[in-house]
């Protein structure tokens, strides 16, 4: 009978109370709680849907693009940003739009454009992730989507990206991704679909109009970054 008290004794765990154990579960619990609290619990959410995007940036000045609000409802923004940028009554205007969201749930409402151009007729001629360089300290260059689009005897170019509050991604996903990790940490995550476009007009080079966009578009980033904040 004693050994066979002492085998049951002796079957028993030794870590069953072990305060080792005891700890490792209670860390894995914390950290559960976080990530729960961070990601899917309540959280702060800053709202720039009632900040106004300056009207001038740098040399360009803008009017705003009348267009009728049921065309868009399907993105379903926080707010709609719709501008056409002049340097001069000369050059090409730069047509910007931007769909801004409060929340990471609803980036995926943002799609590609392309969708949308070839739905009115545009013929997509070439598409390609390019580098435009900005020539500051905190961003070297952002990447973006190129297209060249040609409907009739009308040709355009067009870039978009997806921005959060701090970098600017060619994919959404990757976007998404970042924006998941920063939310872990407590900051917002706001973000917007940019695009930007603007005619080929009379005797100029396709060269010449994507270097006169990247020029709008490296003054338009820092306004876009201050927005942001």
């Amino acid at each position: 009978m004693e050994n066979s008290k002492l085998k049951i004794q002796n079957s028993k765990s030794p870590f069953k109370y072990s305060p080792k154990v005891i700890a490792a579960i209670g860390i894995l619990l914390a950290c559960n709680l976080f990530l729960y609290t961070r990601i899917f619990g309540c959280h702060k959410v800053k709202s720039h849907a009632t900040k106004v995007f300056p009207s001038r940036i740098s040399d360009w000045q803008s009017e705003d693009v009348i267009y009728d609000p049921k065309v868009l409802s399907s993105l379903d923004p926080d707010k709609i940003i719709y501008k056409t940028y002049y340097r001069n009554r000369e050059d090409p205007p730069v047509t910007l739009f931007i769909a801004y969201y409060d929340t990471l749930e609803k980036a995926d409402l943002s799609h590609s454009p392309i969708v949308c151009f070839t739905g009115q007729g545009w013929q997509i001629s070439e598409a390609r992730e390019v580098a435009v360089p900005l020539g500051q300290s905190k961003a070297s260059s952002i990447k973006v989507n190129e297209i060249y689009l040609q409907q009739l005897n009308t040709s355009m170019i067009a870039y978009y990206w997806y921005q959060s509050p701090d970098r600017a991604f060619a994919n959404r996903g990757l976007q998404k991704l970042y924006m998941f990790w920063i939310r872990m940490w407590g900051r917002s995550d706001g973000n917007a679909f940019v695009r930007v476009t603007v005619p080929v007009q009379g005797r100029e080079s396709e060269q010449d109009v994507t270097t006169y966009l990247s020029s709008f578009v490296k003054a338009l980033y820092p306004a876009l970054r201050k927005y942001f904040l």
